[in-house]
């Protein structure tokens, strides 16, 4: 999923995970690429300044590892991980995880 998770609230990012588990078959991959946040929502910089735009046009923000992760743990994924883009040309990253 690329660039999805930032538009939509904790609960249905939540709920969407948990759909992806169950439509994965075993050992398939999860990739979520997004603006990933650190534990205080204040790096990468430019996702800080796009959580701004986000919360006057959506019902989302950018959101943490430490939440992404907890999402993913919770609707069964495993062996999260959290892996950094080229930047430049990126200021985003991934969240991969795997069904077991």
């Amino acid at each position: 999923m690329s660039n999805i998770i930032h538009g939509e609230d904790e609960a249905a990012n939540a709920q969407l995970l948990r759909k992806c588990f169950r439509a994965l078959e075993p050992r398939g991959m999860m990739i979520i690429k997004d603006h990933i946040m650190n534990a205080d929502l204040t790096e990468p910089r430019s996702g800080a300044i796009f959580a701004l735009y986000l919360l006057l046009t959506t019902r989302g923000r950018d959101y943490s590892f430490d939440e992404v992760a907890r999402w993913l743990g919770d609707a069964g994924f495993v062996d999260i991980r959290h892996e950094a883009l080229p930047s430049p040309p990126f200021t985003s990253s991934m969240v991969i995880a795997r069904k077991p």
